[in-house]
């Protein structure tokens, strides 16, 4: 139907009418203009406590917020510069991830397919409309792919600790990427040169990090605790409750008295209709899970509360099950808005993931029986880990953004399952880009 030529000037014109879109929505509908719920409680970390902290504050990873506290410092809540940095982010974001399509995919115009349906996908656009940890957590995955894939062709010293080096920022973002970056990275290190010098150099550096954010989660909290807690998220996941009321009580106070402080923290999904219009199914979970949490003993506090939900004997195989439900089907949150354009197509896209989810590891599964393992091992290993610990494993009530760090790994992975060869040698088609 089209030359090779007008094709990859249809895919340019794509490419480019998407990344305007990704970099000029921000001056339509500014972060600054939504700061409730957790982009207030972000941006207000961010320009407002200085080096104080809260009790939920040291809940997350630091990245982000270090990462949003300089933003704050260079725009100064000037609308404006805010627009522009989420348009240079958001902007940014396709085209790291068309780096890692470089080495992934056998030609350059495969990438740019990919480049193309990154730079429209509606998921990856409204986000960046609001103050969130996807918006660093997707160009770091991004990055941090097309560094492994560097590392995977090159097979150097430098190249495997640079890409442990953006994994390691990508997990002070977010904490789930540890556990699936190190699956990912063990495989990728397998076909290393100098084994032994990176495996050492990698856990020297990633061991020293984590130690020294131990010892400041430690001071603050009393709890060992390097990439943040989960145990607020986790407490409401496996109660079977939509939300959670902290109480936090300094030491001398009796729990009777008002509490230090109070926070309310309940799902915007978990009451949204996941599969309509098919059908008016919404998740079973009811009413708000009430925790007392004493300032001076945080983790036996949370231990407890955590002990009570076990002893409730919650029905854990149906809060799985709907958790599932919620992660591949459930609309992504605050990026929901009905009154935006790309928000709206953000929901009603949300059905493709569970489709190309399943076809991403049937075309991995199949490159993988047919000995093409250079590729196809670490992004199964990556989608499948992910899978286990977001899905099967309680550890929060799932939105669909919790998805959205590894809908570029899918997309990537059906690219790849279109383009494989059933007798390719490990590293053929391989791109020799730097």
């Amino acid at each position: 139907m089209f030359t090779k030529k007008q094709y990859t000037n249809i895919l340019w014109f794509l490419i480019i009418v998407g990344e305007i879109i990704h970099f000029v929505l921000p001056f339509i509908h500014n972060p600054i203009d939504a700061l409730w719920s957790d982009p207030g409680r972000w941006w207000e970390y961010a320009t407002t406590m200085g080096i104080e902290t809260t009790p939920i504050s040291y809940m997350d990873p630091l990245f982000y917020q270090a990462w949003l506290s300089s933003i704050a410092k260079f725009t100064l809540d000037i609308p404006l510069l805010v627009a522009i940095y989420s348009g240079l982010l958001s902007a940014i974001t396709p085209w790291l991830w068309y780096r890692f399509l470089r080495e992934l995919l056998p030609t350059k115009q495969q990438a740019l397919l990919g480049w193309a349906i990154f730079a429209l996908l509606p998921s990856w656009i409204g986000i960046f409309s609001y103050f969130m940890t996807e918006t660093l957590v997707l160009p770091l995955m991004g990055f941090a792919l097309w560094m492994s894939w560097r590392s995977l062709r090159k097979r150097d010293f430098n190249s495997f600790m640079f890409a442990n080096v953006i994994w390691v920022f990508a997990t002070l973002t977010r904490a789930i990427i540890g556990p699936i970056a190190a699956v990912l990275m063990l495989s990728i290190w397998w076909y290393q040169k100098e084994k032994v010098k990176s495996i050492v150099s990698a856990l020297v550096m990633t061991i020293f990090v984590l130690a020294f954010l131990t010892y400041r989660n430690y001071n603050l909290s009393g709890m060992i605790i390097p990439l943040g807690h989960d145990y607020l998220n986790s407490a409401v996941a496996q109660s079977g409750n939509r939300g959670i009321r902290v109480l936090y009580y300094d030491k001398d106070q009796d729990e009777d008295d008002d509490p230090e402080s109070d926070y309310i923290f309940q799902s915007a999904t978990v009451d949204y209709p996941i599969f309509y219009p098919f059908s008016n199914w919404i998740s079973s979970r009811r009413g708000i899970l009430k925790v007392n949490i004493k300032l001076d003993d945080e983790y036996e506090s949370w231990q407890n509360a955590l002990e009570k939900i076990e002893n409730s004997n919650p029905p854990y195989l149906k809060l799985i099950w709907e958790n599932v439900l919620l992660l591949l089907v459930g609309p992504s949150w605050p990026d929901m808005n009905e009154d935006y354009f790309f928000d709206i197509l953000n929901i009603w896209s949300r059905f493709i993931w569970l489709p190309l989810f399943i076809l991403s590891l049937y075309f991995l599964v199949k490159g993988i029986r047919n000995k093409q393992l250079i590729n196809n091992i670490p992004l199964f290993s990556l989608l499948i880990f992910w899978f286990i610990l977001q899905g099967l494993f309680l550890l929060c009530v799932n939105e669909g953004r919790y998805r959205k760090p590894v809908e570029g790994v899918i997309i990537s992975s059906v690219l790849l399952g279109f383009t494989q060869k059933k007798k390719n040698s490990e590293f053929e088609g391989k791109s020799i880009t730097n």
